[in-house]
């Protein structure tokens, strides 16, 4: 009976928890942060390292978020290679009313601001203390 109850309490609170992340789903593999910065505003972060802005392309189909990324041709002769840049594609399924807003690199970060438009009943409210 003890091990019915904490299996149906995990589902009572499953959706909560879905919906307080937007990602709710992402590609084998990926290495990425989701960070909230306000109530209704999210952060994907992911290492881009060795790629630059040209490299790299986001695209929305739907709620799902595509991130390909494509390392630079070099003419130069390599000596010593410490790390390999290598082509990726990552796909993240977002909630259904999430919207990608902007996307940015900054130090071999890929970041990505994902808003959650929230209802005003679902906002947080500032009561006056007297």
């Amino acid at each position: 009976m003890k091990k019915f109850m904490i299996v149906l309490s995990f589902f009572l609170f499953l959706p909560a928890i879905a919906y307080a992340n937007p990602v709710t789903k992402t590609s084998k593999n990926a290495v990425y942060s989701v960070y909230q910065t306000d109530e209704d505003k999210y952060v994907i972060r992911m290492p881009v390292t060795g790629l630059d802005k040209s490299g790299l392309e986001a695209s929305m189909k739907g709620n799902v978020l595509t991130i390909t990324g494509t390392p630079a041709k070099t003419d130069m002769k390599i000596i010593r290679r410490g790390f390999v840049p290598l082509a990726f594609s990552t796909t993240f399924v977002l909630t259904k009313n999430a919207a990608v807003s902007e996307v940015t690199v900054t130090s071999g970060v890929l970041s990505i601001v994902v808003t959650v438009p929230l209802a005003e009943d679902q906002r947080t409210k500032k009561i006056p203390v007297r």
